[in-house]
C-alpha cells in the first residue's frame, strides 16, 4: 500500500537540522567529517541548498539509523562543549533581528564575541560562545531589537485605528 512505501522511504530518508554555529565542524575541513561519517555507515549525507542548517541522510534502512544515531551523538557532544543560551522568539522579529543580509545579527556578534544561531523552524534563538557576561549581552541586544519591533507594531496599530 502507499503508507507502506511513505513509512519505507522515511526510513531510507531522514533530515537532521544542525545549528548553524555547528555546521562547519560538522562538515570538517575540506568536508572530511561528513565524508567520513557517510563512509562509516554507507549512506549519502548532504546539506540541503534551501535549507542550510539541515543535511539529509540517505541510504537503506539500517544504515540510515545508524547514521542517524551517530549524528545525534555528535550534536549532542557538540552542544555540551558549546552551551549556549536559548530563547524562543516570534517568527515576525527574525528579520528586524537579522537586518539587511545579516549585517545586524553580525554587528551584535562582534560586539558580544558570541554566535548566535536562529532556528527558523523551532523559533528558537541560541546564543553560544564568550563568557556569560558576552552571552547576557548579546540576549539583551536580541531583546532591545525585539521591544523596538514591538513598539513599532503598537505604533501602526494605533495609526489604523
Amino acid at each position: 500500500s502507499l503508507d507502506k512505501i511513505i513509512e519505507q522511504a522515511r526510513k531510507e530518508c531522514v533530515f537532521v537540522n544542525i545549528p548553524d554555529s555547528a555546521m562547519s565542524a560538522f562538515i570538517g575541513k575540506g568536508g572530511t567529517n561528513i565524508r567520513q561519517l557517510a563512509e562509516d555507515h554507507d549512506v549519502d549525507i548532504e546539506r540541503l541548498r534551501k535549507e542550510p542548517s539541515c543535511i539529509r541522510i540517505q541510504g537503506d534502512e539500517a544504515s540510515v539509523e545508524g547514521a542517524h544515531v551517530a549524528v545525534i551523538a555528535w550534536l549532542n557532544d557538540w552542544e555540551a562543549s558549546h552551551v549556549g543560551k536559548t530563547v524562543e522568539l516570534e517568527e515576525a522579529f527574525i528579520p528586524a533581528i537579522l537586518g539587511k543580509q545579516g549585517s545586524t545579527v553580525s554587528t551584535i556578534q562582534r560586539a558580544t564575541r558570541c554566535k548566535i544561531d536562529i532556528d527558523r523552524r523551532g523559533l528558537t534563538l541560541t546564543v553560544r560562545g564568550g563568557d556569560e557576561s558576552n552571552r547576557e549581552e548579546a540576549l539583551n541586544k536580541v531583546n532591545e531589537i525585539i521591544d523596538e519591533e514591538k513598539k513599532k507594531i503598537l505604533e501602526r496599530e494605533a495609526e489604523i485605528l
